[in-house]
């Protein structure tokens, strides 16, 4: 074998390594960064709620005001967004309208953000999966709505 063979195998081994260790890596530590929300509440709180969120370190989540449930459960069964706040001014127990198929990484992050709304606004946050991933799918959790707070 040439030295120039010799060195193509070394290289190929190396990026061949580099591959592995970085999906072991993502595997093992999953991250998640600007996790679309919708945000649906009064005018009077949408603003404070958008900027809490928009503001966490990492910049975990993305949130964007939408007019309505309606519109937010549309935009997540589109993929327009991954996750939706919504607030009920009527009641002290607001929703968090998520879809677990999307990942455990981004389900992790919608919990997260359930937890935040709650210590933040003094507020219950109802977790709702509106589309739940397909059976036998490991990274599912194994009941579709939590109640933090």
């Amino acid at each position: 074998m040439t030295s120039a063979a010799g060195a193509l195998v070394a290289a190929v081994l190396l990026l061949q390594l580099g591959f592995f260790a970085s999906s072991v890596g993502a595997l093992l530590t999953p991250f998640s960064h600007e996790i679309s929300t919708a945000v649906v509440a009064p005018a009077q709180s949408r603003d404070q709620i958008l900027a809490k969120l928009n503001s966490l370190h990492g910049n975990p989540v993305h949130a964007v005001a939408v007019k309505d449930e309606a519109t937010a459960r549309s935009q997540i069964e589109r993929r327009e967004v991954d996750a939706a706040f919504v607030m009920d001014p009527a009641e002290k127990t607001d929703t968090l309208l998520i879809a677990m198929a999307i990942g455990p990484a981004e389900a992790d992050v919608a919990a997260q953000l359930a937890i935040v709304l709650d210590e933040d606004f003094d507020r219950q946050i109802k977790v709702v999966d509106i589309s739940p991933p397909a059976e036998g799918d490991r990274h599912g959790l194994s009941s579709p709505d939590l109640m933090v707070g």
